[in-house]
């Protein structure tokens, strides 16, 4: 437990020495998966990330097909650069926010659950103000078209790690 009380610990193998602040949390509400998974419309494995293979739910991956912590702490890692972290400065710089540190963990988490578009809806294109961006994170509830008790838990965390109510 971090002093904020979110439950963020990991398993000693799930802990990198480049891990960041938003990595481990990320990872604590992720966890691990060896093998893919199927994740509401695509096969998932590791901390989360896409796995190589594009069949559908009812075409499951080959039984051979995993991936070990350390390639899906890379893999973690280069898609929060890629997808979360190269696209979330050019925006705030580009919009003004001059968002935090805990703002950036939450965008971070939020992004890389929803992906990297969802910056664009929660913010309305850069013309939300940092309170609405807040707010409107906690409607983003929604899995399979039916609200989900982990993504009210996760969002309202990601809320309130946003607005500084908690920190990581």
């Amino acid at each position: 437990m971090t002093p904020s009380g979110l439950d963020i610990t990991l398993k000693e193998e799930d802990i990198f020495s480049d891990d960041t602040k938003a990595s481990t949390y990320i990872k604590s509400k992720e966890g691990f998966r060896e093998t893919p998974y199927w994740d509401n419309n695509h096969w998932t494995w590791g901390y989360g990330t896409t796995a190589p293979h594009s069949g559908g739910p009812d075409e499951p991956p080959p039984s051979d097909l995993t991936i070990t912590r350390t390639e899906a702490q890379g893999e973690l890692l280069a898609y929060m650069q890629k997808e979360v972290f190269d696209r979330l400065k050019p925006f705030d710089e580009e919009h003004g926010y001059n968002f935090t540190d805990f703002e950036v963990a939450a965008l971070t988490s939020f992004m890389f659950n929803l992906g990297p578009g969802s910056l664009n809806q929660v913010t309305a294109n850069g013309t939300r103000s940092k309170e609405e961006i807040a707010n409107k994170m906690l409607e983003y509830i929604n899995s399979a078209g039916q609200p989900s008790q982990g993504l009210i838990n996760r969002r309202q965390e990601e809320h309130d790690l946003f607005t500084g109510k908690i920190i990581l």
